[in-house]
């Protein structure tokens, strides 16, 4: 797996090792572009791609270049979690999302169950520094945003419970494993592969202006949606990975700095229609029922602090590249 190399200067001046990192779920969207980010950093030795099928882990080699450094580690949670003897880092992306045909009983025993299966052979194993992943879903939606690492977690889905407790599974590890918690906004862009999933916002809206088709949005459109793109999020994963330095627990925000409304989201996506010569279709109101639409929005000052990262991804350029993909162009 290769001999391990000065790179940087560790903690107390002397070199630091090459890492060997395991990212679990790298053959999903976000898996696969933080399996990107990491192989593109001199730093690393070995990238371990952990997914189901081995034929889905030779695809994802081929989109990422064939690179020697890529392997493959067939696992599945939580009846066969990844295996860590030779590991020092763990990105832990792999999990269950809300969806057709999925209900909680799964969520809770991928997400919570698995991940204890994952974690509880980390200390027989080289691990030194987990990243887990989580999610702005921790906070709830019934207070007003903005919403900092000091708000309060009061999760009211499954799923933000399933991620709130790995939190939780990863920080009561023990005292000499650095631990890094990533909550993220909603996730966009095309990223590796155009491995893009067009049932949700904003991936919807590009899809609909891609055909011309109506977008319809709720109300006024007045409701705000925190998007950052999917490769500002690898390469925050990547500096929480690697960074020589960090406290040895944190837990911070990952978004874009600036939600928009969703009726914005729809014009820019229109305007990218327009700009690839595509017919541009209209924006229509469709009443709300139930309860309000919710806002949502990170403060994400905290990641600039401690990583020194900070979304570099216009919404408008993020917009018109998925635009463009849904397009065939």
């Amino acid at each position: 797996m290769g001999a391990d190399k000065a790179h940087e200067s560790g903690p107390g001046g002397g070199p630091s090792p090459l890492r060997r990192v395991l990212v679990t779920g790298a053959t999903g969207y976000l898996g696969a572009n933080i399996a990107a980010a990491l192989l593109a950093d001199p730093g690393v030795a070995r990238v371990v791609a952990g997914g189901r099928e081995p034929a889905v882990g030779e695809a994802l080699s081929a989109a990422l270049g064939g690179s020697p450094r890529l392997g493959f580690s067939r696992g599945c949670l939580p009846e066969e979690p990844w295996p860590l003897d030779d590991i020092d880092t763990l990105v832990h992306v792999a999990g269950v999302r809300p969806g057709v045909g999925v209900d909680d009983t799964r969520i809770l025993l991928v997400n919570q169950e698995g991940t204890r299966r994952l974690l509880e052979s980390i200390p027989s194993s080289p691990v030194q520094r987990v990243v887990f992943i989580s999610a702005q879903s921790v906070y709830g939606w019934r207070r007003p945003p903005p919403w900092s690492e000091a708000t309060e977690v009061r999760p009211q889905t499954a799923y933000g419970l399933s991620k709130w407790v790995g939190e939780f599974l990863c920080q009561n590890l023990d005292a000499g494993v650095g631990v890094v918690s990533l909550r993220l906004a909603r996730v966009y862009g095309v990223g590796v592969g155009h491995r893009l999933v067009c049932t949700r916002l904003p991936h919807r809206f590009a899809l609909l202006a891609a055909r011309g088709e109506t977008i319809p949005v709720f109300g006024s459109g007045e409701q705000r949606l925190d998007l950052v793109h999917v490769s500002d999020v690898a390469e925050a994963v990547r500096r929480a990975a690697l960074a020589p330095d960090l406290p040895g627990r944190a837990v911070l925000n990952v978004g874009g700095g600036a939600p928009l409304p969703t009726r914005r989201v729809a014009e820019l996506c229109l305007a990218a229609a327009a700009g690839l010569g595509l017919p541009v279709p209209a924006v229509t109101s469709v009443p709300q029922t139930g309860e309000p639409a919710t806002d949502f929005g990170l403060e994400i000052g905290r990641a600039g602090e401690v990583l020194g990262w900070a979304p570099r991804w216009d919404p408008a350029e993020g917009l018109a590249q998925l635009v463009a993909a849904a397009a065939g162009r």
